[in-house]
């Protein structure tokens, strides 16, 4: 009877914890004719082939506001059009030896098109400008370049060894270093400005939100700094009580920050304070990005694949082992990229897989949550973009508009 009662007992826990446990989508099973996504009822709205040099590809992808920008191995950067695909322009921003890091937008930038001299400020002869901009850096060196034409406004050359993409508030480009500080560059004068320290090396992108720059470095301590004029202060730290390596997320919502012990935080970007009461529990540390929808926080862990987080108030909604990034998400679906390089069709709420193809030789992605659109290119450096059937084609009147 003991035995029966001891067996019983252990019954009810294994069927106690299945029932609370995280709900796990079941994977994909593979079908007798491979679809593709027009079995989805997508298509490929419109399709670019760049004009790259022997040997060169494309190695990643970027959509930041109204510009796709694509990197190449031999650290060119090329600006297009997302919504008809036509390429602005390109320009070398670093080597194969010296690669840049992710492109960032500041607008309205206020500036001479030339670093200004002595005799340029003692005559007030400095011509100023607005711009909107992209800057991006490598470790060496910083460029801020005019979104429309393209033209290398600066060429800034780091006096230190830059370990991450920064973060700009149109006057300033925050970056961290090598030797576990972060520094502040004068886009106007070309010269740094002020440097701040952490205990140990800083390698998560910084952000720039809210009027403070955001700082998370592999000491564990997370930190938000006002930057006003030459004066630069902490306004609030956070001590996570692990590394953070993985770059972090921050909008109106909140700031979300992933630690290397498999936590995931959300904080108020004002004070710094916890928004849920409890971190979502990871299984193992995160190495990508954190993707944000209007209603989840998208992290692939270790062992769980990509989970998706209610912003709301932190529970996980569901876990997708094969899954690797989100490709695309609206009405209420995400477009799950899997290891098996197919496109998933996953209610965002449920975690139910509704749909999926195969996304054929298509192999670098833009990963965001926010658009019913797919950009993507090809073994050949073909771009596309892929949209559902009912978004139409594209026009004569949005191609006239582009090249204006």
């Amino acid at each position: 009877m003991r035995s029966f009662i001891s067996t019983l007992g252990i019954v009810s826990v294994v069927f106690l914890l299945s029932a609370c446990g995280p709900r796990t989508v079941e994977p994909v099973e593979p079908l007798e004719r491979p679809r593709d996504v027009s079995d989805m009822g997508w298509h490929t709205y419109w399709q670019m082939p760049l004009n790259l040099a022997a040997g060169e590809r494309v190695i990643s992808m970027h959509r930041i506001d109204d510009v796709l920008y694509c990197m190449t191995n031999n650290g060119a950067l090329i600006s297009m059009d997302p919504s008809v695909g036509i390429v602005h322009w390109r320009t070398s921003v670093g080597n194969r030896s010296d690669m840049p890091f992710t492109p960032i937008h500041a607008n309205n930038v206020t500036m001479s098109r030339q670093v200004p001299g002595s005799v340029d400020l003692i005559e007030n002869r400095l011509g100023l400008h607005q711009y909107n901009v992209v800057m991006v850096n490598t470790r060496s060196r910083l460029f801020v370049i005019d979104r429309q034409s393209g033209v290398v406004l600066r060429d800034i050359r780091l006096g230190f060894s830059a370990s991450t993409g920064g973060a700009t508030n149109g006057e300033l480009f925050v970056v961290g270093s090598a030797d576990a500080s972060f520094r502040a560059i004068n886009i106007q004068n070309a010269v740094e400005q002020w440097s701040m320290w952490s205990k140990k090396s800083v390698i998560s992108p910084l952000e720039y939100a809210r009027g403070m720059f955001f700082v998370a470095g592999r000491d564990g301590i997370f930190r938000g700094v006002l930057a006003q004029g030459r004066e630069s202060s902490i306004t609030w730290t956070r001590d996570l009580g692990a590394p953070v390596s993985s770059p972090f997320a921050v909008d109106d919502r909140g700031v979300f920050v992933a630690c290397d012990d498999g936590r995931l935080h959300m904080f108020n970007p004002a004070s710094g304070k916890p928004v849920w009461g409890y971190p979502y529990v990871m299984s193992g540390e995160t190495n990508q990005g954190i993707l944000l929808s209007a209603t989840s926080a998208f992290v692939r862990t270790k062992f769980s694949g990509l989970c998706a987080v209610n912003v709301a108030n932190g529970q996980e909604r569901w876990q997708l082992a094969e899954g690797t990034t989100v490709l695309a998400a609206g009405e209420g679906k995400v477009f799950v990229r899997n290891n098996r390089n197919q496109v998933l069709t996953v209610d965002e709420v449920l975690g139910k897989v509704l749909d999926h193809a195969m996304l054929g030789d298509l192999s670098v992605f833009v990963s965001q949550a926010t658009e019913q659109t797919i950009w993507a290119c090809d073994s050949s450096n073909t771009v596309r973009c892929i949209r559902p059937v009912s978004s139409g084609q594209v026009s004569k009147q949005m191609l006239d508009a582009a090249v204006r």
